[in-house]
């Protein structure tokens, strides 16, 4: 199983949740549950790498989300969103 932890820029933003906090309760729902499928193993055909040791989630719902992160061991930096 992977950990995610979240990237926190200088000034102490975490891009990934203002992205999250902005999204309806039904695209929340639906984002935390894809990425707690991908912490437990699932979703790799829709995991692909987009250079330079990041990788991109793509979610086919909604506008088609994606989440970018790289990836330390088991564990998951989230980094942008979109």
């Amino acid at each position: 199983m992977k950990e995610i932890q979240y990237y926190e820029t200088e000034n102490g933003k975490v891009p990934y949740w203002e992205w999250f906090q902005g999204l309806e309760p039904l695209e929340q729902t639906r984002v935390q549950g894809f990425l707690d499928r991908v912490v437990a193993g699932g979703a790799k055909k829709n995991i692909r790498p987009v250079g330079e040791g990041v990788f991109e989630i793509k979610m086919n719902f909604g506008s088609g989300m994606r989440v970018y992160f790289g990836q330390i061991g088991n564990v998951m930096i989230l980094v942008l969103v979109g």
